[in-house]
């Protein structure tokens, strides 16, 4: 839904030229794709790519379709421009994530509830006005 990079990542058309989707690139030509449009792609992730729904990964592995996912996955971007931070970062997510979520609610401002959100790029892209706070969970 949200990647954090929203710039193209760019390559360079090499000397032979290249024939991407059905149309031909010049040699030298720049092209790139941008993560926030590979992951709306509703050819992809289905007609619904606008609205939060974790449950489409389970459905996509039920239809064994997730190597295919995987080509479009590009949160980390892909070949040589994969963030070197990518491992650390899957660790960090595994860990730390999981447990500042037992132990923290955050709880979203209400009144972001029924409000357009807004995002600003630069090289990553983050949400304009997000406002929230994290409370201790009680013990159960």
């Amino acid at each position: 839904m949200h990647p954090a990079t929203g710039l193209s990542l760019v390559r360079i058309v090499p000397s032979s030229g290249a024939n991407l989707t059905g149309r031909a690139f010049p040699p030298g030509a720049t092209v790139g794709i941008n993560p926030w449009g590979a992951h709306h792609n509703q050819s992809v992730y289905g007609p619904d790519t606008d609205n939060w729904r974790p449950e489409r990964w389970l459905e996509i592995e039920e239809q064994g379709r997730g190597g295919e996912i995987e080509k479009y996955s590009m949160e980390f971007g892909l070949g040589s421009r994969t963030c070197i931070g990518k491992n650390i970062s899957l660790l960090e997510t595994s860990k730390v994530v999981l447990q500042l979520l037992r132990k923290l609610d955050f709880v979203l401002d209400e009144s972001l509830w029924n409000r357009e959100w807004t995002s600003r790029s630069r090289w990553f892209t983050r949400q304009v006005d997000f406002k929230g706070r994290v409370v201790l969970r009680e013990k159960k």
